[in-house]
């Protein structure tokens, strides 16, 4: 589909019109459903033809398992210590400051417990 400039622009445009059509309508849980599959089908097929890549998203693609389950646990500490409820902004610095540290030290103690892991990073840091 990547290769056919043709088929892929067959294919995206008619999306993108079901996706604006659907997108002006509401009222009705369904339209919503639709609008965010459409919005999930032509994200993935802009991303078929432009890439991002840099080191931001590479490095949260090499660490979001670690970002997921650490995630909740600063979530919770930080809102139970009533930091939510003086500071937003500094609520949610402090969680993925420490989320992303945390993941971060996880990732090097993963990779110098299982030497096998490395083969299949594939982004080097």
């Amino acid at each position: 589909l990547t290769k056919h400039i043709a088929v892929w622009y067959l294919l995206f445009i008619p999306t993108l019109v079901v996706f604006l059509w659907v997108h002006s309508m509401s009222g009705r849980f369904i339209y919503a459903v639709l609008r965010a599959v459409f919005f999930c089908v032509v994200a993935v097929m802009i991303t078929m033809k432009i890439s991002f890549n840099n080191a931001v998203l590479r490095f949260f693609g090499r660490n979001i398992f670690g970002i997921y389950i650490f995630q909740k646990m600063f979530f919770v500490l930080f809102e139970t210590l009533g930091i939510a409820d003086i500071s937003p902004a500094l609520y949610f610095g402090l969680c993925a400051g420490c989320t992303i540290g945390i993941t971060v030290v996880f990732n090097k103690i993963s990779a110098y417990l299982n030497p096998m892991s490395k083969k299949f990073i594939l982004y080097k840091s």
